[in-house]
């Protein structure tokens, strides 16, 4: 081993070994000097040309960790995707206007996207499939959403499938419906008056169909002579085509054959049932009921007066001289009882007297 320097003999040190740093001759310490080749700020130009590498890797096992993450969660991330820049990921594509979302339920826990698709595909176009998951265990729950191309197919499916339909290894039949707030959001139903009276159903869909897939078309007729009304109702695949045809028909255009411009506007949504108005309104018939019972009990009693009249003209204003006639003993032996009997009947005190000294045995 070399012995430390004497402090008279000017040293440096060898920039290849790790032995401490000497002292020169002045006590302080001797600065080594770095070869060619070297950065300035002493650093192996080796491991330089290695920190790119290392932060590569760094980088790799920073995104499995997030990957592997992102898969215990359920929010699994495409590779390629994972790849790409923040900021260049691509967008999920939206839906199209006149699809129609649908809730799936009682498909088992073992089913997946594929076996949804095989019995909601016979009925249309499907869109998309969304199994949910449990957010821990990121299994099946059973259930899913699936969005079909338009509301027709969304209809035959639901048809067809709900409440009769059972997927394997399934007790329970399937249950589809639409999803939350779907069925509000494609109600296109609109209310189309001031047509020609011998408006078709083609001629309706003609005036209609520029502004969207018309579905249904009902023109509504008298019932006796199944002639038509003038007004119909169209029933188009989403509320941008009916807010479209809205737009530029109603009050803008006139059908041939008619006198005025057409009006278009929305179909008269059923009325909720709300308890208390169902409560109002029976009380109202139950009234009006009992105001037309009281009614013909009077027409009854005034039937039944006429009818007495006619058998005792007397008692219901007719001439006192007949009804003493008719029946002498009812004014008995008094002519004053005879005569306020006959005064009440329109007659006259000595009229009754009269009456009541012919009558009075």
């Amino acid at each position: 081993c070399r012995s430390a320097p004497l402090p008279s003999e000017p040293h440096t040190m060898d920039p290849n070994m790790n032995a401490g740093m000497p002292f020169n001759g002045a006590g302080g310490p001797t600065v080594p000097v770095a070869p060619a080749g070297w950065a300035a700020g002493g650093a192996d130009p080796s491991m330089q040309q290695m920190d790119p590498q290392m932060m590569q890797m760094q980088q790799q096992q920073q995104m499995a960790q997030q990957q592997m993450a992102q898969q215990q969660m359920g929010q699994q991330m495409p590779q390629q995707q994972m790849q790409m820049p923040a900021g260049q990921q691509q967008a999920k594509p939206e839906r199209p206007a006149s699809s129609v979302k649908l809730f799936v339920g009682q498909i088992g826990r073992t089913a997946g996207e594929a076996e949804v698709r095989e019995i909601l595909e016979p009925y249309g176009q499907v869109v998309e499939i969304a199994m949910i998951r449990d957010k821990a265990t990121n299994l099946s729950k059973g259930c899913c959403f699936a969005v079909l191309g338009k509301k027709a197919e969304a209809d035959a499916a639901i048809k067809a499938l709900n409440g009769i339909h059972c997927m394997p290894g399934m007790s329970n039949t399937v249950q589809i419906s639409y999803a939350k707030g779907e069925e509000e959001r494609v109600d296109a139903k609109l209310f189309v008056g001031m047509l020609a009276k011998t408006a078709t159903d083609a001629d309706i869909r003609a005036i209609f169909q520029p502004y969207g897939e018309v579905e249904e078309v009902y023109i509504m007729k008298d019932k006796a002579t199944q002639v038509s009304k003038g007004c119909a109702f169209v029933k188009f695949g989403n509320k941008d085509e009916a807010i479209a045809a809205i737009n530029n028909l109603n009050a803008k255009v006139t059908m041939p054959g008619a006198t005025t411009a057409l009006i278009v506007k929305w179909a008269d949504p059923p009325k909720a049932k709300d308890p208390m108005q169902q409560q109002l309104r029976m009380g109202a018939m139950t009234a009006a009921m009992m105001a037309q019972q009281a009614a013909m009990m009077q027409q009854n009693i005034m039937g039944w007066g006429q009818q007495m009249g006619a058998q005792q003209p007397g008692m219901y204003g007719a001439d006192p001289a007949m009804a003493a006639m008719a029946q002498p003993g009812m004014y008995g032996q008094d002519p004053a009882m005879a005569g306020m009997q006959a005064g009440a009947f329109g007659g006259g005190m000595g009229y009754g007297q009269q009456m009541g000294g012919q009558m009075g045995g």
